[in-house]
């Protein structure tokens, strides 16, 4: 019985793309965090760390009482709301277009 890669149908290439997707956007969305010094993007060249000038997402709290909290909770909401919301429309446009093709071929 296959497994990993075998088994989701996805190949090589569009595995590497999807890994070097994740990567690449961590510092982005370290650039938009209130809570962060921001990336070295061009470490070790430059030690120069670049934000945004829009920094939505707040940071996380240290500590379980801490995360738990109001705090916690707001952090939540808007990694939510500008993390997770268009990665999830990103994929419901992806469903959708897949499945229109689908049925232009049929």
């Amino acid at each position: 019985m296959p497994s990993g890669l075998a088994a989701s149908g996805l190949t090589a290439a569009p595995a590497a793309a999807l890994l070097f997707l994740a990567v690449a956007s961590h510092p982005m969305l370290d650039m938009i965090c209130d809570a962060s010094f921001g990336p070295a993007l061009f470490m070790p060249w430059s030690e120069h760390r670049y934000l945004s000038g829009w920094r939505p997402i707040e940071g996380s709290p240290i500590g379980l009482k801490r995360w738990f909290g109001a705090k916690g909770w707001r952090v939540v909401h808007t990694e939510f709301l500008y993390v997770w919301l268009p990665c999830l429309a990103l994929w419901a446009s992806r469903c959708l277009w897949l499945h229109r093709s689908a049925g232009a071929r049929a």
